[in-house]
């Protein structure tokens, strides 16, 4: 994410565009995930424990909702589809259907064995499971979330480098970034020849952050040139002093 921007708190309020339909009526986002694990439509069995969220098994409901599937099907579509926020594979994923199982939010369809292969479970998604994947999925989408990247750990630390350096720095980061574009782009192209835009909306979105933060760093090289932004940290004239480090990545040893 570019800069350091804040969200707006939204610890004490329910996002109001986006609901999920529920026995009873609508309901915020928001609420989804305490009600849809605890109660009714098909909630979590008699002492399943809360699952933890993360998105490979939110990748895993996401896989489910479409058909059953054995955990080797999910491990295959999760790196032909390039999930890259799915982590740890292959072990993720199995690990997830077995916190999803513990709920209540996937259950066995089906146990298949062909000749003197072990056996194959086919996994399906529960109702609690689908209205979890709703909720969850709503959640993501409606409220913006602070991203803590190693860019915005850098930028925050920059202050103890000296001024042209963090400039080349940034320079350097902004040419990886243009050929990054150009390759979104162009990839972008070949897929709309028949892929439904549905499916290309990561990549748009991938693509409109780069666009964004390559502006934001043309802008701030800019000032760095221009004497408008600067800094004299008792850190950086200690850096400064090495005379060494001139923006490329620098070695310690």
């Amino acid at each position: 994410m570019v800069g350091g921007r804040t969200p707006e708190d939204t610890s004490s309020q329910e996002p109001t565009s986006c609901h999920y339909h529920h026995r009873g009526g609508s309901r915020p986002a928001s609420a989804c995930y305490s009600a849809l694990c605890t109660t009714g439509g098909g909630g979590t069995m008699p002492g399943a424990t809360r699952p933890r969220r993360d998105l490979t098994s939110l990748a895993v409901l996401a896989l489910l909702a479409e058909q059953p599937h054995h955990p080797y099907d999910m491990l295959r579509l999760v790196r032909e589809r390039r999930q890259a926020f799915v982590t740890g594979l292959p072990r993720s994923v199995y690990h997830a259907v077995e916190r999803l199982l513990a709920a209540g939010l996937i259950e066995p369809a089906e146990v298949n064995r062909q000749g003197n292969r072990p056996e194959r479970t086919v996994y399906r998604i529960t109702t609690a499971g689908l209205h979890e994947y709703v909720a969850w999925v709503s959640e993501l989408l409606s409220t913006p979330q602070q991203a803590h990247t190693p860019f915005s750990a850098a930028i925050s630390l920059l202050a103890g480098l000296p001024v042209d350096g963090v400039a080349a720095c940034l320079r350097a980061r902004a040419a990886v970034l243009e050929r990054e574009l150009g390759a979104l782009r162009a990839q972008r192209r070949a897929l709309l020849q028949g892929v439904p835009r549905v499916a290309l909306l990561e990549t748009e979105h991938a693509y409109a952050l780069g666009q964004a933060e390559l502006a934001w760093l043309r802008q701030v090289i800019a000032d760095i040139e221009r004497g408008v932004l600067s800094w004299d940290t008792p850190a950086a004239r200690r850096v400064a002093a090495l005379g060494e480090f001139k923006g490329e990545v620098f070695n310690a040893t």
